[in-house]
Order: C-alpha cells, then structure tokens, then sequence
C-alpha cells in the first residue's frame, strides 16, 4: 500500500521518482530514472520567497490533447496505489513554469483499473515561475479535494497541462490521506476554497507536512470557515 507524500520530491531534483509516469509529446518516461536534465522531472526552487521548495515539471511540446502528463501509479508502472474503503483527502500545490498567460492544469485520482473518476478539478494558476527555479513566486493555486471509496479501490493521480504548444504545470505538496474523524462546519459551502492548511501532531505541535501515521489538519477557507480532521496516513 502507498500512499503519495510530497517529501517524495525533496531532495530528489534532476530525477522522476518510483511510481511516476510522465509524457510531453515526445519522450516517455517511467521512473524511477536520475541524472534529467531537461523534460518533465523533479526541479527544486532556491527564489526567495517561493510557495515550496521543489515540484514535478510537467510540459506539452506539440499541444496535442491529453499529451502533456504526469501520472502516479499507472498502469504503466509497477507501482500500484491501492487505497482501502473509506473517506479521504487529496491536496496539492500547482503554477505555471513558463506561461505569462497562464494554462490550464487538470488534476484527477481514477480507478486505475476501470478508468472511471473518482474525484477531478481544472484550474487555471494565476502563478508562473518564470521559467527559472531561482525565481520568486507565490500565489500557487491549493487544490483540496474530498471524496470517499465504498470500496477498496486500484487507483492512478493524474496530472495534465494545457492542450497547448508548450503548455506546462508545476505540481507540489501532494498529499493522498484517509481520513478518519473531521469537524465540519454545519454551513460550509461546498463551494468554499481552501486558503490555509495547517498540520500538527496528536499532542497538537505544528508539522511542515503530512507524516505517516496519525495527525491532525486544520483547514481554513475563503468564507472563514474551518475544519478539524484527524488522519491516518500509511
């Protein structure tokens, strides 16, 4: 069983880890694979300040639709994501690398044996590096995304760019987590953006990320609403 945890990439620059698929049109990759110098693979980010540390490049070379992706636990790799029945939570961080205009970026968990979606969201990042990792930037859109599993489930994460000629995305901060007690605000719109979130231990001291085992997340959205999740993460 595995579960995505963004240290995956620290450390990691120059290489596609274990489990990723990644395609831009022309060259296909399966990591893990080390010593990239170009093409989607891990890039770490020195600018000060910046959103994060180090994320997944992600490139469209000719535009072609569905041509530019990065994808954990295809089935393609050997890496198989089984995730058990129950509730869960999928975040992550993404912006543009090269695109003043900006480009669409499509992120989706399937059912890796059925291809059905299981949970999906498109957003366009008001956010580019500016095609150097030692550029500042802030602003990349969180994605939060809620969904549960009747039942033990075979699944695939799915990042796409823009159908666009060097359409790109940067992805960082993923996290894949069940979760196993949440306080929910009784009048919090479905529709409310995640602003903020916050990681602390069982004895409630603040973590930089997602660890295995139990913590607790705390989120706070665009309506000042908030909620309190207690997960388990293998």
């Amino acid at each position: 069983e595995i579960t995505i945890f963004a240290s995956l990439f620290t450390g990691n620059a120059g290489t596609l880890p274990k489990g990723w698929e990644t395609y831009d049109g022309s060259t296909s990759r399966i990591g893990p694979l080390t010593g990239l110098g170009q093409g989607c693979r891990i890039l770490h980010f020195t600018g000060s300040p910046r959103d994060f540390d180090d994320g997944l490049y992600v490139r469209n070379i000719n535009g072609n639709a569905n041509e530019g992706f990065a994808k954990f636990g295809s089935t393609a790799t050997d890496t198989v994501l089984t995730l058990k029945k129950g509730k869960y939570r999928l975040s992550y961080r993404v912006c543009n690398w090269n695109m003043s205009g900006f480009g669409a970026i499509r992120g989706r968990l399937i059912n890796r044996t059925t291809g059905s979606v299981i949970v999906e969201k498109t957003v366009t990042p008001t956010c580019n590096i500016g095609n150097s990792p030692g550029n500042a930037f802030t602003g990349s859109s969180l994605i939060d995304l809620s969904f549960q599993l009747d039942a033990d489930t075979p699944g695939s994460l799915e990042f796409f760019t823009a159908d666009a000629g060097w359409a790109d995305a940067i992805v960082s901060d993923i996290s894949l987590r069940q979760v196993v007690y949440t306080t929910l605000p009784k009048n919090l719109d479905v529709s409310s953006k995640p602003v903020n979130i916050t990681y602390y231990d069982l004895r409630g001291m603040k973590l930089k990320g997602p660890v295995r085992g139990l913590y607790l997340v705390r989120t706070i959205y665009d309506n000042g609403k908030v909620t309190l999740e207690k997960i388990v993460a293998n």
